[in-house]
C-alpha cells in the first residue's frame, strides 16, 4: 500500500516448501528399496564374465535400448575383438513409460546379464522411479545400468548390480574385461607350465636320489654279503686243513701198524 508493489514471496515461498515436501516424499519411498538391496547385496558381474571367459562358455548379454536409439552401435564399436565372446541382444522399448521399461525387464531376466541402456537426453528421472527399481530388485540375473550423461544419480543406478555413466563405457568395460582376462588367462597357463615343469624336475630329482640310495643300500648289503662268504670260506678252509691233517696223520699211523704187523709176522 503506498508503494503500488505486489508482493509475491508469499507464493514463491509455498512453492518451494511444495518441492521439498515431494523430495521429502519420494526420499521416503526409495529408502526400503535400498535398504532391500543392501540386504540382498550386489551380484559381482566381473567375477561371472571372468570364470565364464575362463570356462570358455558364451555370455549372454540383453540390452534394453529406447525405440530409435542409436547407443547399440556406440556398443558394438568399443567391442571389436571381445565381440566373440559375448551373444548380444538389443530390445527396444519405450524408455519414457515406466509400465514398458518395467514390462521389458520382467520378459528379459532369462539371461546372464540385463542391461539398460539409454544416452541421456529429456525424462532422465523417469529412473527414480520407485516401480522400476522395485522389477529390478526382483531380477534373477546380473542388472546393470548405462544411463548417459546425467549430472545426477538416479535410483535406478543405486540399486544396479554395476553402473555406467554411458553405453559407450559399457562398450569399453566389455572389451577391457575381456582382454584382462586373457591376459591373466596366458599368465596362469605360463605359470601352470612352469609349476608343472618344476614339479617333474623335483620328482626326478627324488627318485633318482631314491635310487643312489637304494644303490648304496645294495651295495653295502653286498659288502656285508662278501664279508660273510668270504668269512665261511675261510672257516672252511681251516675245517678243511684240520681235516687234512687228521686224514695224513691217520694214514701215517694206519702206515706204521701195518708195518708193525709185517715186521711181527717175519
Amino acid at each position: 500500500t503506498g508503494s503500488g508493489r505486489i508482493d509475491l514471496l508469499l507464493n514463491l515461498n509455498v512453492l518451494l516448501l511444495r518441492k521439498e515436501k515431494i523430495g521429502v516424499e519420494h526420499a521416503a519411498k526409495c529408502l526400503p528399496i535400498l535398504q532391500k538391496k543392501a540386504k540382498a547385496g550386489y551380484k559381482d558381474a566381473d567375477s561371472f564374465i571372468r570364470k565364464r571367459l575362463f570356462e570358455q562358455k558364451p555370455i549372454h548379454v540383453t540390452i534394453i535400448v529406447g525405440q530409435g536409439a542409436i547407443v547399440d552401435q556406440d556398443i558394438k564399436h568399443q567391442l571389436r575383438e571381445a565381440v566373440v565372446a559375448y551373444e548380444f541382444q538389443f530390445i527396444r522399448a519405450n524408455l519414457s513409460q515406466v509400465s514398458e521399461i518395467t514390462q521389458a525387464l520382467r520378459s528379459n531376466q532369462e539371461t546372464d546379464i540385463l542391461v539398460i541402456a539409454r544416452g541421456g537426453g529429456e525424462n532422465m528421472n523417469i529412473f527414480d522411479n520407485p516401480a522400476i527399481s522395485e522389477t529390478a530388485l526382483g531380477l534373477r540375473c546380473i542388472f546393470v545400468t548405462a544411463l548417459g550423461h546425467s549430472s545426477d544419480e538416479p535410483l535406478l543406478q543405486k540399486i544396479a548390480d554395476k553402473f555406467f555413466i554411458t553405453p559407450t563405457a559399457l562398450g569399453g568395460y566389455f572389451h577391457d574385461l575381456y582382454n584382462k582376462t586373457l591376459d591373466d588367462l596366458n599368465n596362469s597357463k605360463t605359470k601352470l607350465i612352469a609349476d608343472l615343469s618344476k614339479q617333474i624336475e623335483l620328482n626326478y630329482q627324488h627318485k633318482l636320489q631314491d635310487l643312489e640310495n637304494r644303490l648304496a643300500e645294495m651295495t653295502q648289503t653286498d659288502l656285508i654279503a662278501r664279508e660273510w662268504w668270504d668269512q665261511r670260506e675261510r672257516e672252511l678252509s681251516d675245517r678243511l686243513m684240520k681235516a687234512k691233517v687228521i686224514v695224513i696223520g691217520l694214514v701215517v699211523a694206519l702206515g706204521l701198524v701195518a708195518l708193525y704187523f709185517i715186521f711181527r709176522m717175519r
